[in-house]
């Protein structure tokens, strides 16, 4: 992938789809401001960007959410059976939290980080990159062959 100028970002309106509440969610673009609150919040953007899989993806997604798709993370009374002791336990749970337990696989975590990049500005060839280089890592130019250990017969004594 090559290098980009920071000047080059163009933010723009970003969606990606969660199966579990089979919706769409719109992420507004990013903004500097969007950048200097993150950074308030102690939320390190570049740190976030070297990891796609983390729980600071889901905070900084659901912060650049439009408030209608939003309101999908209000907390909720979550029920869940405790698999140590098999006795019901109810959670209050909500914001990047809830967005996190709705996430159904890694491929839509993924999707949902390659939205992020899309409304911070990244342009869709470098997006397309991203997702072709995780999402279908075989068919990647990174590919690197695997080399196969030769079989060593053992010579038996008779």
């Amino acid at each position: 992938m090559q290098k980009f100028n920071i000047n080059d970002l163009l933010p723009r309106k970003s969606t990606f789809d969660l199966s579990i509440p089979d919706k769409t969610f719109n992420l507004r673009p990013c903004t500097p401001q969007d950048l200097i609150s993150l950074k308030d919040m102690d939320i390190d953007i570049e740190e976030v960007m070297k990891n796609p899989i983390s729980a600071d993806v889901c905070k900084v997604v659901l912060y650049l959410m439009e408030y209608e798709d939003a309101k999908e993370f209000k907390k909720i009374e979550l029920k869940t059976i405790n698999i140590e002791t098999g006795e019901e336990e109810v959670n209050n749970i909500g914001g990047y939290k809830l967005l996190m337990k709705l996430i159904a696989s890694l491929k839509e975590h993924l999707e949902m980080f390659l939205a992020l990049l899309n409304s911070m500005g990244f342009s869709e060839k470098v997006i397309g990159e991203i997702r072709e280089a995780t999402l279908n890592p075989e068919d990647s130019q990174t590919k690197t062959p695997i080399k196969k250990k030769a079989k060593i017969r053992k010579k038996t004594k008779r």
